[in-house]
This record gives C-alpha cells, structure tokens and sequence, in this order.
C-alpha cells in the first residue's frame, strides 16, 4: 500500500490558482538574438505550488500573501503578432521577425492555415499544400510531425491550432494576415469608385504597398502556383479600376509610363492598351496613341482572330477628336519635384538612369505601373 504524504510526516503542498494566461520564455529567437517574452492562452486553470510559481513569483497571491479570485488576477499582454504572405512566409511579433518558422513544409502548413481564414480544413487538403500528388509514403508521418511543430509555434505567439478527427482549424482574425488586409482595402476602394476616386485610389495604393513581393515566396508547388495564378489575376483587376479612377481624375501624365511598360510585358493585353491610348492622347501625343492601335492590328492579323471592337471604337472616336475624350482638369501633382541628377543621392540617381527608354520616339522613365511601384508590376 502506498503511503500518503500525511502518513510520511510530510505537510501536503498547498496550490493557488495560476492566472489563466502565464508568462514562459518563448524558444523562438528574434533578430536580437534574445529569447522573446510571449504569452499563452492555456486551455483551462493552471496549478501550481505556491511560492513555485514560474521565475520564483507567487502567481495567484495578492500583496498581502492572500489568496486572489480568478477573475480578480492581474491580465497579461500577449504579444502584438501578424503574418505575412507576400514575400517569404514571415511572423511578426512585437514589431520584430521570428527567424525560425521551421522547414518548407511547417511554413506552408502555416500559409495554408492562415488562408483558410480561420475555416476548418481537411488533413488532405493541407497535405496539398505540403506535396504535389502523389504523397510520399511517409506523408502522414511528417505531416503530423509538421502539425506538433507548428501547433508549439503559434501556442507560443498565443494561438491553438485545434484538431478535431482528421480536421485543424486555426483561429486568427483577418487584421493579422496581409493578404486579408489586401482584399479588404481592395474591397474598400472598389465601393468608392465613381462616388470619391479621390479616396479610392488613395485606399488602392495603401493595398498596393503590401503587395511588392512575390506571393509565398518561398514556397512552390501546383497550389501555390495556382494561388499566384488568382492573386495575379485579382491584383490586375483591382490595377485597373484604380488606374480608371486616375484618369477620372485627370492625372493621365502620371500614368503613361507604367501603362507603357505594361504595355511591352504584355503587347495583346486590350484593357492595359485602351488606357495606354487614352492616357496618351490626353497628354497630347494623338499620334501615338493611333499608332498603338495600328501596331497591335498588325500583329493581331497575322496571329489572332479577336474581338478588338472596343478598341475599334475608341480609335475612330480618336480620329473624329471626340469631345468625350478630353480630358477633365489636371490634378496638381501632390509628390515633391525630383531634384535632379545633380541634386539626387548617388545610389538613386544611378538606378534612375538605367530605367529610362525610348518608346514610339519618346524618352520615358518608368518609375511606377499603374502609379505603383515597379516592384509589384515585375512580380
């Protein structure tokens, strides 16, 4: 028969309510090297031996030594934590990048789930993201490996990967994740088309600026090049409307020369030309904007068959100078003068010379697509 501690002589340890959320050392290095602080939301009470509390404190005790109601126990902040998907796969916690998110496959279990925006998932179809069909033998084994790993992650960044039978969801509210952002400024600019464009394009160039890497960066696969394949598709859409927007606006001079570069990565792409022709004979320059049209008929009839009847259209309106066309009052350009080769900082007086071109006899310098920067139009 066991012996008690009561019969050993021994005084039975006393416990005291844990707080629900307590405080560990999270054994994911930041950049600083130092071992980060973080919080975890534990499924239920924590127990624990008074005067043993984590870091010698005596957690559930006031300063009288008394004992403290649960609900009365000081709250502890958890770490301030988002997710980003353009680019590498990358967590930010507390203003500062968590470096070790694991292998391949742990990060793009991460991505699935954060996708998912906090819908179950079936262990198939995050198996998906982690291998092309057909999954190695060993794919149940590493990919419950990959779970446990990436189940520790979030526990400590303050977030539960639930599993329910062969289902995981992961709880993570919109406002974290940058694509979800995207789609949400997106959304927000496309409801203030036509009644403030003002407003919408500035909205568009905020969702614009989280988007100047490569999707899932260092991720690949046929799921993820499916993604791209949406987002790009997605991005151009919201491009143009924003694009619209500008010349609604009377900003057409801003715009030529990312539409013109536009134009050159994809010469058959009729909505990218019809804004190229309208930016360009607002700005004055009617002959060039015919004599894209005329190039893209003559490459068109020798290699596609097309309906090209907008363009038809917009071309003879062209030819009659159509009132319609003109454009409305200029906005005054709110960005500073560039100072000039002389003025400018070395480094970006040398990168601006390598991006000037001669197109249709004009030396252009495309410092934006669309009025975006360069960087999201070569992704």
């Amino acid at each position: 028969m066991k012996a008690t501690s009561t019969q050993l002589g021994l005084a039975a340890p006393e416990y005291v309510l844990f707080p629900k959320t307590a405080p560990f050392i999270s054994p994911i290095s930041l950049n600083s090297g130092a071992p980060a602080p973080c919080h975890k939301q534990a499924a239920g009470s924590r127990w624990g031996n008074r005067g043993g509390g984590i870091g010698g404190s005596d957690w559930g005790l006031n300063e009288q030594g008394e004992e403290m109601d649960e609900n009365t126990l000081p709250a502890l902040p958890t770490p301030d934590v988002s997710f980003r998907l353009f680019g590498p796969v990358e967590v930010i916690a507390d203003g500062r990048r968590v470096d070790d998110l694991g292998e391949r496959k742990e990060r793009a279990l991460l991505a699935a789930l954060l996708l998912a925006r906090s819908k179950r998932q079936r262990q198939d179809q995050l198996m998906g993201w982690l291998w092309d069909e057909p999954f190695p033998e060993s794919a149940h084994e590493e990919f419950y490996r990959a779970v446990s790993r990436t189940r520790k992650r979030l526990g400590n960044l303050g977030f539960d990967l639930r599993r329910d039978g062969k289902s995981y969801e992961l709880q993570v509210s919109d406002e974290r994740v940058d694509v979800h952002v995207f789609s949400a400024l997106v959304k927000q600019a496309q409801d203030l088309l036509n009644n403030d464009d003002r407003q919408a394009v500035a909205v568009f160039r905020k969702a614009f600026d989280l988007t100047s890497e490569v999707l899932l960066a260092d991720l690949d696969g046929h799921r993820v090049d499916g993604l791209r394949q949406q987002w790009a598709a997605t991005r151009r859409q919201a491009m143009l409307q924003m694009t619209q927007a500008s010349l609604r606006l009377g900003r057409h001079h801003e715009l030529i020369a990312g539409l013109i570069v536009e134009h050159l990565d994809n010469p058959y792409d009729q909505a990218v030309l019809e804004l190229l022709m309208i930016a360009s004979y607002r700005a004055g320059q009617q002959v060039q904007a015919q004599q894209l049209y005329l190039d893209l008929k003559a490459r068109l009839a020798d290699i596609y068959t097309i309906d090209t009847r907008r363009l038809d259209d917009l071309y003879t309106r062209m030819m009659n100078q159509d009132p319609s066309l003109d454009s409305p009052a200029e906005e005054t350009p709110t960005t500073e003068a560039d100072p000039g080769p002389e003025k400018r900082p070395e480094n970006e007086a040398s990168a601006a010379a390598g991006t000037h071109f001669e197109f249709h006899g004009k030396v252009v310098a495309p410092r934006a697509v669309f009025g975006v920067s360069n960087t999201f139009r070569s992704r």
